[in-house]
């Protein structure tokens, strides 16, 4: 499977750098685009959404993957639009600016950027007809995966809006994660099956599979993040509404030693923008996982593998080709 990984990975940054290529875009737009986003064009790790589509599918269909290859393209293109917004979320100066304002507003080159991203991923999906005949799958792929980005940027939408300190709490957090990584997760696995087949049971059978897999790879996130060393301004220095934070915060009392705690250690920053250790948020760090909050995420996220690992056994006794399962192993 590590091969297939591998070969699928490589060809689909061959087919984004193709689309790049096609798309008329200045050099400095294609250079900015390679820069924000090398994983764009560089395949040298595992990124299970960007080939979900062709596992897909090939596991459903008679065909060979990498007929779907556009559409994994596709998704490389939607999942580093995502990568933008994650990181002009993660520039945000204070926890109290609700909208794009101030030191917040993105810059114009990394508007530039998502907009590029948004459009060449429109357009790889559609070069997708250049490899599968049935015209019908090839525009249901297109309608499904124009819905489910829009409520995945609807999703993100929310994230940016709302805080742990301010918002909901574990409930909160779980819908926003279903609604922004689940849906993207729900596109690549419905885009592949909708590719591969007319059955509008196993193609949502697939959608289910990807988008447990994706809020499973999410809450892993969302725990790892908990550590400044991830290179940036991270969940906690934001009181991002996580679920190990919401959480922390919900069960904790009085709850505001852990938001005092954050917002302290915002202003300790090194010259690259980074928290460094401050013992403020070793506090709050220590305080989630006094409450549970990192247990809560641990279990959530094995709930989520579970019911991913039952459906690709089902859809495995249906379709033995299925290779679904493996891409759970490989993260």
């Amino acid at each position: 499977m590590r091969g297939f990984i591998g070969e699928a990975l490589e060809a689909v940054a061959g087919e984004c750098n193709r689309q790049l290529m096609l798309s008329g875009f200045s050099d400095d737009l294609r250079n900015a685009i390679t820069e924000h986003n090398p994983q764009v064009l560089f395949a040298g790790h595992p990124r299970s959404l960007t080939i979900l589509p062709l596992t897909a599918y090939e596991g459903i269909g008679s065909g060979n993957s990498m007929d779907a290859i556009a559409a994994g393209a596709a998704m490389e293109f939607l999942l580093a639009a995502g990568d933008v917004l994650d990181d002009l979320q993660d520039s945000a100066p204070t926890l109290d600016v609700p909208h794009w304002s101030g030191e917040r507003c993105p810059s114009v080159q990394q508007t530039e950027v998502l907009t590029a991203l948004l459009l060449l991923s429109e357009r790889a999906l559609v070069s997708v007809s250049e490899s599968i005949p049935s015209r019908q799958r090839v525009l249901r792929a297109i309608s499904l995966f124009s819905e489910f980005k829009m409520r995945a940027f609807a999703g993100q939408y929310s994230d940016v809006r709302s805080s742990a300190k301010a918002v909901g709490g574990p409930a909160t957090s779980s819908e926003i994660t279903k609604q922004k990584s689940g849906s993207v997760g729900r596109c690549a696995g419905m885009l592949g099956a909708s590719l591969a087949s007319d059955d509008p049971e196993v193609i949502s059978l697939v959608g289910d599979f990807g988008e447990h897999f994706a809020i499973a790879s999410q809450m892993n996130n969302d725990i790892a993040d908990l550590w400044p060393s991830s290179g940036k301004l991270n969940d906690l220095t934001q009181l991002r509404n996580t679920a190990p934070i919401a959480f922390a915060l919900a069960v904790t009392s009085p709850a505001r030693p852990i938001a005092s705690q954050a917002l302290r250690a915002m202003q300790t920053t090194d010259q690259d923008n980074r928290p460094s250790l401050h013992p403020e948020l070793e506090q709050a760090r220590d305080e989630v996982f006094r409450s549970g909050g990192v247990q809560f995420a641990i279990a959530l996220t094995a709930v989520q593998l579970t019911k991913a690992r039952t459906i690709g056994r089902k859809l495995q006794q249906r379709f033995p080709g299925s290779r679904l399962l493996s891409l759970l192993e490989s993260g």
